[in-house]
């Protein structure tokens, strides 16, 4: 019975799974020998090459599947892809696997396994049959589990088309993340709102500073705002000087709000 922490594409290490070899160019030979004669022959007859990537199916005697040979570089080679492994679970049959000997890194090797069972099924239910891994010895099975669900769900965010990932569905992402409420509404509720707060302050300020027939009438001439103020001072006591500068600080004021607008616009931008 699989261990219900693991990961989906985990199986408990029983030694049942069908094994999958891996071949180096430099380790081709000595595998080759190793290789029953009709094994051998059939690895002839299919044209198996020990190049990255490849592989081939091994059947038994009674023509099930009984083995994987999987090729990957050289021990030596500084460029070698450690998660050249991630490319199994699309290229084998759905059953489980055990790797029969040891990769340069069984770990990265295992989490490359799961990450390779990834599939996308926010708008259509992927096929749920799978290939699954017998944890390698030694590898902590919970702990990659943990990263390839941080994978996955980094993964699912990135395919969702934006029309689909709104504030709801990036609080939900936060949560499963364990964000708290708090520090989901201060870390992406208010990121995502704030554009919108800004531009909506900044215009009921341009409404209220270019108004004064509102206060004007609503006042009735005993409240007294900038605007109703530069307008008494300009056509009633005709006293340009102090309306100009009255006028001068008002667009100083407005200026300085749309610097701030436009300056946290950017920091929210990024």
């Amino acid at each position: 019975m699989a261990n219900s922490s693991l990961h989906p594409a985990f199986a408990p290490p029983n030694g049942t799974g069908t094994p999958v070899t891996f071949v180096t160019p430099a380790t081709w030979a000595d595998v080759r020998s190793r290789l029953d004669a009709r094994t051998r022959a059939f690895a002839e007859a299919a044209g198996f090459e020990p190049r990255p990537s490849r592989h081939l199916l091994l059947p038994g005697p009674d023509g099930a599947l009984a083995g994987v040979l999987f090729t990957i570089e050289n021990a030596s080679d500084t460029s070698a892809d450690l998660f050249r492994a991630g490319a199994l679970p699309t290229l084998l049959p759905a059953r489980t696997y055990r790797f029969a000997d040891a990769p340069p890194d069984a770990r990265l090797a295992a989490l490359a396994f799961a990450l390779g069972t990834y599939r996308f099924g926010r708008y259509r239910k992927p096929d749920e049959s799978m290939a699954l891994l017998e944890l390698p010895a030694g590898v902590d099975g919970e702990d990659l589990t943990r990263i390839a669900e941080g994978v996955f769900l980094a993964r699912d965010l990135i395919n969702t088309p934006a029309n689909d990932m709104g504030p709801a569905e990036l609080e939900e992402a936060a949560r499963t993340l364990g964000a708290p409420p708090l520090r989901t509404f201060l870390r992406v509720t208010l990121p995502l709102s704030a554009p919108g707060i800004m531009i909506g302050c900044l215009v009921t300020f341009v409404q209220g500073i270019s108004s004064f027939v509102t206060p004007k009438l609503l006042g009735g001439g005993r409240i007294y705002v900038m605007a109703t103020t530069i307008y008494e001072e300009t056509f009633e006591t005709l006293n340009w000087p102090l309306a100009a500068a009255m006028s001068i600080i008002l667009v100083a004021v407005f200026g300085l709000c749309v610097a701030i607008y436009e300056r946290a616009g950017r920091r929210f931008a990024t």
